[in-house]
């Protein structure tokens, strides 16, 4: 198994990112309902933007490996951020526990494929 180790983080990697890429680049060609359903959580939507290049940005450079810790940090932090305003925010629109926990799951699961980069995800 500890030969495997390189492989599965490089593939735990890849996959992660390429949730991250997928939702930001979704919510390019969404983005009018992107922004609605921000502006109905009561987050303004004019941090769209910034939500796009924190989660395609971040997402790409995670990877390709540049600047890995920093971009996992950015991720995470945002993660976090969501599941929080999504729980205390607007909590009589429907958002459940469970969706809140998946964001944290997503997190901790970046956080542990990024924390000890290895050879095969430099």
């Amino acid at each position: 198994m500890n030969s495997a180790a390189p492989y599965l983080k490089l593939v735990g990697r890849v996959l992660l990112s390429i949730m991250f890429i997928q939702s930001g680049v979704g919510k390019i060609f969404g983005y009018a309902g992107a922004q609605a359903m921000m502006e109905q959580h009561g987050v303004s939507g004019a941090l769209l933007p910034l939500v796009i290049l924190t989660e395609a940005g971040g997402g790409l450079l995670v990877l390709l490996g540049l600047f890995t810790p920093y971009a996992a940090i950015a991720l995470a932090g945002f993660c976090l951020l969501a599941a929080w305003l999504r729980l205390n925010a607007a909590p009589s629109r429907g958002t459940s526990w469970r969706e809140s926990v998946a964001s944290r799951s997503r997190t901790s699961a970046l956080s542990r494929c990024t924390a000890s980069p290895s050879r095969m995800s430099r």
